[in-house]
C-alpha cells in the first residue's frame, strides 16, 4: 500500500503507510529499505523538517543498515541545498562524515566517496572555501574502487571547487 501511494504521488499517505508499516514488518522485506522509503516520502511530500526528524530518529535503530542510511542521508542533503538550506545540508553531512567510522567494507566506495564530494560542495556554498579546499585535498583518498568515469568526474569537479573557494578567496593566480 505504501509504496502504490509513493508511485501515485500520495507522499503523505506514503510517509504514514511506511510509518505503520515499520511497526510490523512484512517478512521478506529488508527494514532499512522501509526506513530510507519513508524518509524519501516525507522529503516528497514537502515536510523536510519532519523528514530530518524521522531520519535522526531512525539512525537509531539497528536495523537501518548503512547503505541505506548514507543513500537517505544523501537525499536529504541535497533537498535542504536544493530549499536554500545549505547551511543544515553540511551540518547534516559534516555531522555524519566525522562520527565514529563504520567498518571497512560496510559501505559501497562509490556512495562514500560521493558524500565526501557532497561535503566538499556544501562547504563552498556555506561560504567555507578554507574548508573546501581542505576537503577537496583528501577527496584522492577517498576515489579508490569507484568506477574510473565517477572519479574523473569527482576529479575535475573538485578541481574545479578548488578553483571557485580560491577565487573566493582572492587567490586569483591559484585559482
Amino acid at each position: 500500500v505504501a509504496e502504490a501511494w509513493f508511485r501515485a504521488r500520495d507522499f503523505r499517505g506514503a510517509a504514514d503507510a511506511y510509518a505503520a508499516t515499520l511497526r510490523e514488518p512484512p517478512a521478506g522485506v529488508p527494514p532499512g529499505n522501509l526506513m530510507f522509503q519513508r524518509v524519501l516520502a516525507e522529503m516528497e511530500a514537502g515536510s523536510l523538517d519532519t523528514a530530518q526528524a524521522v531520519l535522526d530518529d531512525l539512525a537509531k535503530n539497528p536495523a537501518f543498515d548503512p547503505v541505506n542510511r548514507w543513500q537517505a542521508e544523501w537525499n536529504l542533503a541535497r533537498a535542504l541545498q536544493t530549499h536554500g538550506q545549505t547551511k543544515q545540508a553540511y551540518d547534516r553531512v559534516n555531522r555524519l562524515l566525522s562520527a565514529p567510522r563504520l567498518t571497512p567494507g560496510q559501505l559501497p566506495p562509490e556512495l562514500e566517496a560521493r558524500m565526501a564530494w557532497l561535503q566538499a560542495r556544501l562547504s563552498l556554498d556555506a561560504e567555507q572555501p578554507e574548508q573546501t579546499l581542505k576537503l577537496v585535498d583528501a577527496l584522492p583518498a577517498k576515489l579508490a574502487g569507484i568506477t574510473p568515469e565517477l572519479k574523473n568526474e569527482m576529479e575535475s569537479t573538485g578541481a574545479l571547487l578548488k578553483g571557485e573557494a580560491s577565487f573566493k578567496l582572492g587567490r586569483e593566480a591559484e585559482a
